[in-house]
């Protein structure tokens, strides 16, 4: 198993993106794509991976920003920790709001995450909340990147709390 971990600055805002896969499976998780489309598909296509799920850190915006975009090319489940569902539900409004562009709707959430839930990619990538994920009253963030299982050796993490 090859482990891919491709992170930048995405959108606007400069939300860090990353793109998760299993070069074995050809399996991707994308998270946060606040951004550059054409950027996430390059990264995909570099490396031959489909989309499985599309994960939002929180419900932030600038996290959003390309959701639509990469859902229609790329496929992938679209994810979100169920505590910011109102945020998704709000982000046409919220993005003409605060930063003044026209977009499309986010797409629907497929999917409602709670503490502890694993996405599966690959055969042996899972990235899981784990104790990485704060789910307090009011924030369902990931307080790292993702806690990632691999075949059950080691983990990657991040060291910064994803914004």
């Amino acid at each position: 198993m090859t482990l891919v971990l491709s992170t930048f600055p995405a959108g606007p805002l400069d939300c860090t993106c990353a793109i998760v896969g299993d070069r074995v499976a050809k399996e991707a998780v994308l998270i946060d794509p606040g951004g550059e489309p054409e950027r996430i598909a390059a990264v995909l296509a570099q490396h031959d991976l489909r989309v499985v799920a599309i994960v939002h850190t929180h419900g932030h915006l600038d996290h959003m920003l390309a959701t639509a975009a990469v859902k229609a090319a790329h496929g992938g489940i679209v994810c979100l920790h169920g505590a910011d569902a109102w945020l998704h539900q709000e982000f046409q409004d919220r993005t003409k709001s605060f930063l003044g562009l026209d977009v499309s709707p986010a797409p629907p959430l497929e999917r409602l995450l709670e503490h502890e839930d694993v996405i599966d990619c690959g055969a042996y990538l899972s990235l899981s909340q784990n104790d990485r994920l704060r789910t307090g009253e009011n924030s369902g963030r990931f307080s790292g990147l993702a806690s990632s299982s691999v075949g059950g050796h080691g983990h990657v993490r991040r060291s910064r709390e994803v914004e």
